[in-house]
Parts: structure tokens; C-alpha cells; sequence
């Protein structure tokens, strides 16, 4: 590894060039990714939860392989990268694109009946939303048949620690906060990863707004085209970017 990987924004950069290279084309770089990345930069060491709002199609995954990338170098600000989509055919279709990019050995995909990397330990993970939140909630899924059986007692605290420590990418969110009871699961993982300060990127459709009702109080900024990072004024010391009030439907 040489100094060019010695940031997020530097490993996006790299990652453009490679996946340019594979393709043969000319991949354009991305203002809202590119601002994301130096904000991240300029808030290590605190509590992040950022909204990213793009478009679908925008390209949102190089943002998952330049801190990817960057973790290669330095995992001190985190240990690896969990990227959550809401359905597995996107999965299959990022996993495969990853895989050609940077190969089998540093990418893994985890869906609940086809199992490639049930601990979620590589580099660079995409999983299923129900995947994901069964693992948190310390329910392997790998494991739900046996527990089902009485062989298992699904207390997997092994794998919910391997999330903790990761950097977790809600891609596609609007879709998953749409659904009613979905939302509130996604809701009880949202806390839970606060908690334990594990930086969240969560990515929308530009349009969309999350509801504010019921208080959910969050550290957030929302990045999104030609404005500066929305940031609300913080009542609390604890919270280091911002508070705003957040409740799922």
C-alpha cells in the first residue's frame, strides 16, 4: 500500500481509476460522494451518522469501496465495510461487479439461504436487510433452522460484535423505510448502532423525507447536491454533528 490509499477521498479516487480501467470507460466522479468523503475526513473521531441523498443509478457503491479501500490501509477509524441493500438481485449484481474489480478474497455477500460469509468479516460485505437486522439482534441466520430445533439458542454475539465494527451503508433506504413494519425493525437497529458509535451512511432517493415524529434524537448530517450539509444546532454535548428528531412510520 502506498500513501495514495491514505484517505477516503484519495481511495475513491483509486477506485474510479480501476473500475475505469476494467470497463474501459470514463467513470465521472461524484460531487455528493466527494463531499460525503471530506466531511467524513474532517469528522474522524466523532459520531457519524450521515443522509446521503442520490439518485438511484448515481453510483453510490464507489462510496462503499473507497472506505473499503481506506480500511486496507488504516482500520483504525474502522475495521471493514457492510453494505445493506433491501433486495438480493442487487446484491448479486454488486457482489459480482466487486468481485471483478478487486476479487473474490476481499469480497463477500450474506444472504439468509445462501450463505457466503455468515460472520460478515470480509473487507467488504453486502448483505440483505433482513439479514442484516436478524445478525444484529444476535440471530445468526445461518443459524435459524437449529434454533428452531432446539439446537441453537441464537445468542451470536460474535457476529452482531463483527457489525459493530464495521462502517454499515444503508443503501436504497427509502424503500425500506416505506414498509411499515420493516421500518420499525430498522428503527431498533438504528439505535442499537448508535449506541455503540458504529458510523451509519444512510443513502436516499433525493425526494424522500423521513418522517419526524416520535423523537428518535440522532447525530446526523444530510449531504446532498448544490447545498451545504444541512446541521442542526445540538442541545447536548454528547452529540457531536447535530440533533434531529427522527421517527419511522
Amino acid at each position: 500500500m502506498t500513501s495514495r490509499f491514505s484517505t477516503p477521498m484519495k481511495c475513491y479516487k483509486e477506485a474510479l481509476k480501476l473500475i475505469s480501467k476494467v470497463k474501459n470507460i470514463r467513470l465521472g466522479r461524484r460531487e455528493i460522494l466527494e463531499r460525503a468523503l471530506r466531511f467524513l475526513e474532517e469528522d474522524e473521531g466523532k459520531k457519524i451518522f450521515y443522509i446521503i441523498r442520490a439518485p438511484t443509478g448515481y453510483g453510490k457503491t464507489t462510496f462503499s469501496y473507497a472506505l473499503f479501500l481506506h480500511t486496507l490501509y488504516d482500520d483504525s477509524f474502522v475495521e471493514k465495510v457492510i453494505h445493506v441493500l433491501p433486495m438480493r438481485s442487487i446484491i448479486e449484481d454488486a457482489y459480482s461487479s466487486a468481485v471483478e474489480y478487486f476479487g473474490v478474497d476481499l469480497i463477500g455477500q450474506q444472504m439468509k439461504d445462501a450463505p457466503d460469509d455468515p460472520f460478515l468479516l470480509k473487507p467488504l460485505t453486502f448483505t440483505t436487510v433482513d439479514t442484516f437486522t436478524f445478525d444484529l439482534m444476535k440471530l445468526n441466520t445461518i443459524k435459524i433452522r437449529a434454533v428452531k430445533e432446539y439446537k441453537e439458542y441464537g445468542y451470536d454475539y460474535f457476529t452482531q460484535s463483527s457489525i459493530i465494527l464495521s462502517a454499515v451503508i444503508l443503501d436504497e433506504a427509502h424503500s425500506i423505510l416505506e414498509e411499515r413494519l420493516l421500518s420499525k425493525a430498522f428503527l431498533t437497529a438504528l439505535n442499537v448502532l448508535l449506541k455503540f458509535n458504529t458510523p451509519i451512511f444512510l443513502m436516499t432517493e433525493p425526494l424522500f423525507k423521513i418522517p419526524k415524529r416520535k423523537a428518535l434524537l440522532i447525530s446526523l448530517k444530510i449531504i446532498k447536491p448544490d447545498k451545504k450539509p444541512e446541521e442542526k444546532a445540538s442541545p447536548a454535548p454528547v452529540v457531536s454533528i447535530g440533533l434531529l428528531p427522527v421517527a419511522l412510520e
